[in-house]
C-alpha cells in the first residue's frame, strides 16, 4: 500500500513532468512542426515508477514499454503495422484471460493509438508517443483538481477519458484554425486547410503548410501541430478527471 505522502508526491511529480514536457513539445510543434522523438521518455519513466508504486501487473508495464519502444520504428513500414496488430491481439488476450482485464482495456487503447501512427495518416509519430505515455502513466491515478481529488488508487482506467479530452480539444482547435486560415490567407484563395500554390503564399505561410502535388494541381496543405490539442486535452483531464469517478 502506498502511503498518502508518497502517493501525493508521485502524482504531483507526474503532473509536473507531463505538463512541462507537453508545453515544451506544443511550443516546438507550433514553431517547427516537428518533435524530438525522445521528448516523452520522462513521462514514460515517471509512468513506470507510478505503476510500480500501485503494483500494476508486470505484463502491463512490459507491454506499455514495448509499445513505446516500437513506436520508434519507421511508421510507414510494415514492421510498425505488424507490431500494432500484435499489440491489439495481445490486449484482447489480456482482457479475456487475465485477472486484471482493466489493464488489458488500457493496453487496447494504447494499441489503437499506436496503429493510428501507421503512415502518420491521423497522428504524427510524436503525437502517438505523447498519448501512449500519458495513458500508461495515468492508469491508476485518480485525478480531478476541480473536485479536489488526487491520489494513487490502482485499477482506474483513464485512457478513454484522456482520449475524450484530446479529441474534444482537437475539434475546437481545428475549428479555430479553419477560421483563422480563411481569414489570414483568404487573399491567396485559402479553402479550408488548403491554399492554391503560389510563391507568395508559400513565403507567407512558412512551415505551417507543406507543398502537395496532384496530377492536376499543386497546393499547400496545413500541417496540424497536434501536440497543441494533445497538451490542451491533458490539462482538461487533469482539471476534470474521469467523468465516472
Amino acid at each position: 500500500m502506498v502511503s498518502q505522502e508518497i502517493g501525493s508526491f508521485a502524482v504531483i511529480s507526474l503532473i509536473l513532468i507531463s505538463a512541462v514536457t507537453l508545453i515544451f513539445g506544443a511550443v516546438r510543434d507550433s514553431r517547427k512542426r516537428s518533435v524530438n522523438p525522445f521528448l516523452f521518455v520522462p513521462i514514460m519513466t515517471a509512468g513506470v515508477v507510478i505503476n510500480i508504486l500501485i503494483s500494476s501487473p508486470i505484463f502491463f508495464i512490459i507491454l506499455a514499454i514495448a509499445s513505446f519502444i516500437l513506436s520508434f520504428l519507421r511508421p510507414s513500414g510494415y514492421a510498425y503495422l505488424i507490431s500494432g496488430l500484435l499489440m491489439f491481439i495481445a490486449a484482447f488476450i489480456v482482457i479475456t484471460m487475465s485477472s486484471f482485464p482493466i489493464y488489458g482495456f488500457e493496453f487496447l487503447i494504447i494499441s489503437v493509438i499506436f496503429l493510428t501512427g501507421f503512415q502518420q495518416r491521423l497522428f504524427g509519430i510524436g503525437d502517438t508517443k505523447a498519448i501512449i505515455s500519458l495513458i500508461f502513466s495515468f492508469t491508476g491515478v485518480n485525478i480531478s483538481l476541480i473536485r479536489g481529488v488526487a491520489g494513487l488508487n490502482g485499477l482506474i482506467a483513464n485512457g478513454i477519458f484522456i482520449l475524450f479530452y484530446i479529441v474534444l480539444a482537437s475539434l475546437v482547435f481545428l475549428l479555430a484554425e479553419f477560421f483563422h486560415i480563411s481569414a489570414a490567407y483568404g487573399k491567396f484563395g485559402a479553402k479550408g486547410f488548403r491554399i492554391p500554390y503560389s510563391k507568395e503564399a508559400e513565403n507567407a505561410v512558412g512551415n505551417a503548410f507543406m507543398k502537395r502535388r496532384t496530377a492536376v494541381s499543386v497546393f499547400l496543405v496545413y500541417r496540424v501541430p497536434f501536440l497543441i490539442p494533445v497538451a490542451a486535452g491533458f490539462f482538461l483531464f487533469i482539471i476534470f478527471g474521469s467523468l465516472f469517478l
